[in-house]
């Protein structure tokens, strides 16, 4: 069975882990059935205390893509992160088209935006994971320690992230990008000062 098509609209979030999280089968069970998470769309809603605002992952061997989130609030000292993609080389998969727009955020307590191959037991498996194609334009943050946390595999970087027209203000950590390839920031403005 497929899981595509789905619409979250006008919902509120308030967790204490990961607000909305997609997944798409753990290890030998998610490259048995692969079976991607796709064409997801997230409008309106309001995100307050959790792990992460919209998150894939950390069981997505079955693959994700073609995720939409636009025109939601994100905005509790408690929330870790805006937008979150976690794996390892024990899940594997791929991750794909991951797009995010008109979202404010108000305060968030790690980074706007985290994408992290080592998450949990780190990179010990032989299914190395791929994230290709995230784009993420008007986003503002009022709030925010850090702006990105990126670190793909030297083997396997992260592809293609575009960040554009967003502005954050209350950073006091720089950006921590390892591993990632054809990142391009287009007015993007912070009041970090290192």
């Amino acid at each position: 069975m497929t899981i595509s098509g789905v619409l979250i609209e006008n919902c509120n979030f308030d967790v204490g882990d990961d607000c909305i999280a997609i997944k798409s089968g753990r290890n030998t069970d998610g490259r048995r059935l692969a079976t991607p998470c796709e064409d997801i769309i997230i409008a309106n809603c309001h995100m307050k205390d959790g792990h992460g605002g919209v998150v894939v992952g950390s069981e997505m061997s079955g693959g994700v893509r073609n995720v939409f989130a636009e025109h939601c609030e994100m905005n509790n000292p408690h929330l870790w992160y805006a937008l979150r993609i976690k794996t390892n080389s024990l899940r594997g998969g791929f991750v794909e088209g991951i797009h995010m727009r008109n979202v404010n955020i108000g305060a968030i307590e790690k980074a706007a935006f985290r994408i992290n191959f080592h998450y949990q037991k780190g990179d010990v498996g032989n299914f190395v994971p791929h994230v290709y194609n995230v784009t993420i334009s008007n986003v503002t943050g009022e709030n925010v320690k850090q702006v990105i946390s990126m670190r793909g595999y030297e083997r396997s970087p992260v592809q293609g992230v575009k960040i554009s027209d967003c502005k954050f203000s209350g950073v006091t950590k720089a950006n921590q990008i390892e591993h990632v390839n054809n990142l391009v920031m287009d007015n993007v403005s912070s009041d970090f000062h290192s």
